[in-house]
């Protein structure tokens, strides 16, 4: 059978599975939504909302109403989509071409570096530098984007290491792809823990190259309604369009994707208990455990274990945390996890447990 050849040569790895399995007496760390989970409206539009939504094709129009009240753009500069990752590859379509080459950065999303290397494009990265502690450097990536690229792909806040991204540096990378005729992805999935004036969404429409992709999965905990968006000029929606399934939101999602942008405020209302918790984990580590550069109003973070040859995420599973094994992140070993803040009331226990594994 004539099978995309890239498909045939590449093993495919993915921290999202289906098929999780999380210990009854164990903390799980592994998956990033908010581990406070939603706003109490969403479960009463769930209790309201189940049979019309089920019956009609998905025509529901206040979810546009929302994404355009709450970020100042036009209804042509939307598209719907199933969650952030259903959004990077409806995006792909329309930049897909064999030879085309893809910038980003490492580590970053896999779901996203996986869509381009599935598909057989030129895929490279610009390497975090651990000496530096994984700090993103700006300069490095505006060096490395060349004409010949297609596509700059980079996540703000970072996955796995939750660090964030000044607007202004944002900025720049945009500028350089704009220059240079590349399309610039900010995939803002954990966007919703950081406050709107720091979204790459206040530079749409100044700049034509730019894409931000967003999720109701995170900070809103929508993770099961697979509903995002994706926002840019309407030169690109029109594309996306052309390609894609017009019902990618599902009429559900819409009606909670509206309410809950209705009550963004929810999406910030733990960032104290995030930091606290981070300040936390921070002062358990130091001797056997480092923890990447981090933001830490953002609930996720990178652990790395100074033994190379240790398996992090299995020695955690051990002492009761279970945490995402970072080795599917590209240039991070075995030795490192992401792991996914949980409620405050569990760190005493996830800190106890990493504590133990600090001091070996």
């Amino acid at each position: 059978m004539k099978i995309r050849k890239s498909l045939l040569v590449m093993e495919k790895e993915s921290y999202a599975d289906d098929n999780a399995y999380i210990p009854e007496d164990a903390v799980d760390c592994t998956q990033g939504c908010n581990p406070y989970g939603n706003h109490p409206d969403l479960i009463k539009v769930a209790k309201d909302a189940v049979v019309g939504s089920i019956y009609n094709y998905p025509h529901g129009q206040e979810i546009y109403e929302e994404i355009e009240k709450f970020w100042g753009v036009g209804r042509e500069n939307i598209f719907l989509s199933d969650g952030s990752i259903g959004g990077l590859y409806e995006i792909n379509n329309v930049f897909e071409e064999p030879s085309a080459h893809v910038l980003s950065i490492a580590p970053t999303f896999t779901d996203a570096t996986n869509i381009y290397k599935t598909r057989g494009m030129d895929y490279r990265y610009v390497a975090l530098d651990p000496e530096k502690n994984y700090k993103f450097e700006v300069d490095k990536v505006l060096e490395a984007m060349d004409p010949a690229d297609s596509i700059l792909y980079i996540d703000n806040p970072n996955n796995p290491t939750g660090q964030t991204i000044p607007l202004g540096e944002i900025e720049m990378m945009v500028k350089e792809g704009a220059e240079k005729d590349i399309a610039v992805i900010i995939d803002e999935a954990y966007g919703d823990f950081i406050t709107p004036e720091e979204s790459a969404a206040n530079l749409l429409g100044k700049y034509e190259n730019l894409i931000v992709v967003r999720t109701f999965s995170k900070a809103f905990g929508m993770a099961g309604m697979r509903a995002g968006y994706v926002m840019a000029s309407d030169l690109i929606i029109k594309n996306i369009n052309k390609m894609s399934n017009p019902y990618c939101m599902n009429e559900f999602a819409r009606q909670m994707g509206a309410v809950a942008l209705r009550n963004a405020d929810f999406a910030l209302a733990h960032v104290d208990d995030f930091v606290k918790s981070k300040q936390m984990l921070k002062a358990v580590t130091g001797k056997n455990l480092i923890m990447a550069e981090t933001d830490d109003r953002v609930p996720i973070c990178m652990l790395s274990h100074i033994d190379p040859e240790v398996k992090l995420a299995k020695v955690l599973a051990e002492a009761g945390v279970i945490a995402v094994d970072a080795s599917e992140f590209d240039t991070i070993g075995v030795s490192a996890v992401r792991l996914r803040v949980p409620s405050i009331d569990k760190m005493e226990k996830v800190c106890a447990s990493v504590a133990k594994v600090n001091e070996g």
